[in-house]
């Protein structure tokens, strides 16, 4: 059984940092501490997965990292939800890009929000 305890570091800009393991599989993700302990007072669990990568044809799609949830947050039902967009405050129509393309990188910084308009966010048309 592998230890699936949050370790605590500093990043190289100084700030306190969460490496939280994830349960099915060897690889962890990071955020800032002060963000694990917002979702942690909001009632998410710290037991986070990646969820399970899709294959569409060649194109394989890359899991994110999500958690169990309450029922309620911020006015909101849930019950699984994308640690990413709990970080960045991503609301209804709203999608959150990885400035790094690391889906493990959850450092409020590297999280951008766009919205979604028919179907394709605005950075996708060029915008």
């Amino acid at each position: 059984m592998h230890d699936r305890s949050p370790t605590i570091f500093t990043d190289p800009d100084g700030t306190l940092c969460v490496r939280v393991p994830l349960a099915n599989s060897d690889e962890f993700a990071e955020a800032y501490a002060d963000d694990y302990a917002d979702l942690l007072r909001k009632g998410l669990t710290g037991n986070w997965q990646l969820n399970a990568p899709n294959r569409i044809g060649r194109c394989r799609i890359a899991g994110y990292v999500q958690c169990s949830a309450p029922a309620e947050i911020d006015g909101r039902r849930y019950t699984i939800v994308g640690v990413a967009r709990i970080i960045a405050g991503a609301g209804a129509g709203k999608i959150v890009r990885y400035r790094d393309r690391n889906r493990l990188n959850l450092r409020r910084d590297n999280l951008r929000i766009l919205t979604v308009q028919r179907g394709r966010p605005a950075a996708d048309r060029g915008e």
